[in-house]
C-alpha cells in the first residue's frame, strides 16, 4: 500500500458524491436561521434575537462538520491509498435481488462494477486506488509486466 495524491477529476468525483448532503445543509441552515429569527423576534429585542440565531447557525455548522470530519480531511488532505496485490478470487454477492461484484486482494475486499468484474480474471496483478478514509474507490487498474 502506498499513498498518492489525489488530482483535480478525483477531488471533483468526492464533491459531487456529497451534492445532495450539501444542498440539505444549506436548505436546513436556512430554515432554522428564518424560523428561528421569526418565532424569537416576536418575544425578544431584536439584537437579542440576532445573536441566538448567530449562535444556533454555528451550532448547526459545527455539528456538521463534525459530522463529516472524515470527508472533510480527504479533501484538505489530497490523499488516496493504493493497493496493489494478486487478485485471489472474486465472487457476485445477491443481495436484496441486487448483485454486487466483489474482490479479494491479499484479504482486502473490494465492491466493483461490473465492466471491471469481467475484464479482470483471478491471478491478475491489480491496483486499487482508494479515497484513505471515506474509502471510495476511484479506479481499478489491472497491472501488465
Amino acid at each position: 500500500m502506498r499513498y498518492l495524491n489525489l488530482n483535480n477529476s478525483e477531488i471533483k468525483e468526492l464533491l459531487y458524491i456529497r451534492r445532495e448532503r450539501l444542498v440539505i445543509y444549506v436548505l436546513t441552515l436556512l430554515v432554522i436561521t428564518a424560523g428561528s429569527y421569526l418565532l424569537l423576534q416576536w418575544f425578544l429585542r431584536i439584537y437579542l434575537s440576532i445573536f441566538i440565531v448567530i449562535f444556533l447557525a454555528l451550532v448547526y455548522t459545527t455539528y456538521t462538520f463534525y459530522k463529516n470530519r472524515k470527508y472533510l480531511k480527504e479533501i484538505f488532505l489530497k490523499q488516496k491509498k493504493v493497493y496493489r496485490g494478486v487478485l485471489s478470487f472474486k465472487i457476485v454477492s445477491r443481495k436484496n435481488r441486487k448483485r454486487k461484484y466483489l474482490f479479494n486482494v491479499d484479504g482486502n475486499i473490494f465492491y466493483v462494477d461490473r465492466k471491471d468484474f469481467d475484464c479482470i480474471q483471478e491471478g491478475d496483478i491489480v491496483e486499487f486506488h482508494v479515497s484513505s478514509s471515506t474509502k471510495y474507490l476511484f479506479r481499478v487498474e489491472k497491472v501488465e509486466e
